[in-house]
């Protein structure tokens, strides 16, 4: 059984999930974040796929494993841009109700957090484009100002998982980025 050492979980994770990351970055790309209609449909599939995966972390118990968890929860900010845009709030995507285990949650969590890493592009860009979208920014912006992505990557490359672990992780990461690639596809932005 193939297990990861310190430090090798967010290799493992990276290669793991490399092909969805660069699928998904392509329709994130083809959209334009200063155009009114394209922002929301990404705040909408956001919002599809977030909430539905940080209420699976937190009734697993996910602050035990990161107790900064309050800080990184991003649900609330997903919801007062569609208030100010006045869009939608949109069906859950399918995901877990409950991702207990510590694997899970930090598979869950690379894919979650790996995601603010794009964000401060994407933010640059609806704050060019119509002005209309300024009130509508709190998700992209969240912990802008605090190190919350390099935290999670010390709490990574602290763990020593197992081969099945480092699996559980896997496959849940991929979990996260499937449901994205789904409420991001042509139908489901329709959908929204």
């Amino acid at each position: 059984m193939r297990s990861t050492g310190p430090g090798g979980l967010r290799n493992e994770l990276r290669l793991a999930v490399e092909d969805l990351h660069l699928r998904l970055d392509r329709q994130v790309q083809a959209l334009d974040f200063g155009q009114a209609r394209d922002y929301r449909l990404f705040l909408v599939a956001s919002a599809s796929v977030v909430p539905a995966f940080e209420g699976a972390l937190e009734r697993g118990g996910v602050e035990r494993l990161l107790p900064d968890w309050p800080e990184r929860s991003r649900r609330h900010a997903l919801r007062r841009d569609l208030v100010a845009l006045g869009a939608p709030w949109p069906a859950a995507a399918d995901g877990p109700e409950r991702i207990a285990d510590r694997a899970g949650q930090l598979g869950a969590g690379y894919a979650l957090e790996g995601s603010r890493n794009g964000a401060a592009m994407m933010l640059r860009a609806v704050q060019a484009g119509d002005p209309a979208l300024g009130p509508a920014t709190a998700f992209l912006g969240h912990g802008r100002h605090l190190p919350l992505w390099r935290r999670f990557v010390e709490r990574l490359e602290g763990e020593a998982l197992t081969g099945r672990q480092v699996r559980r992780a896997v496959d849940t990461a991929r979990s996260v980025f499937e449901a994205y690639l789904l409420a991001l596809a042509p139908a489901g932005t329709r959908a929204g």
